[in-house]
């Protein structure tokens, strides 16, 4: 919902919305080598509660390497609420549930139940720079425990690795 007395634009927000969605999009396509240069500015800070990442590299690094150990990811993003936006920055609170599978369906992938799923509440600061907006700090925060919905093991890792 536009709150045309509080921005400046109902279109900005759409603007900042969208590069929240594109996050979840690249993530859900396995184009996470993407994320870094067009969700995140180049001084990002990501909080990521047992990590926090300075840098697009090294974002970019982390999501690499921890994206790779699922073969399918789906993440539905909701309850965004963009708190200010002056046309320059802006302030977003969304939630967020995020479904892993580690291993690929065998037989019809519908079928196939995910590993784990995680409610997460993120708080994003985006900024508008030369390339359009992008996130210059990002916040995440799990609602309760990961839910496991069969057997697996997954430790997340700063991606040095990768």
């Amino acid at each position: 919902m536009c709150r045309n007395t509080e921005f400046r634009s109902c279109e900005q927000e759409r603007e900042v919305t969208r590069i929240l969605l594109r996050y979840c999009e690249l993530l859900d396509t396995g184009r996470t080598d993407q994320i870094a240069g067009e969700v995140y500015a180049a001084d990002a800070v990501a909080d990521y509660n047992f990590e926090v990442l300075e840098g697009a590299a090294a974002i970019h690094a982390f999501l690499v390497a921890n994206m790779a150990a699922f073969k399918e990811v789906a993440h539905a993003l909701t309850n965004v609420d963009v708190k200010f936006c002056d046309g320059q920055r802006a302030d977003v609170r969304s939630m967020m549930t995020a479904w892993h599978w580690i291993e690929k369906s065998q037989g019809d992938p519908a079928a196939a139940p995910a590993s784990f799923a995680q409610i997460v509440i993120c708080e994003d600061r985006l900024e508008l720079r030369p390339e359009g907006w992008r996130v210059v700090q990002h916040r995440a925060r799990a609602l309760g425990p990961s839910t496991m919905l069969q057997a697996g093991s997954i430790t997340m890792t700063r991606g040095e690795e990768a």
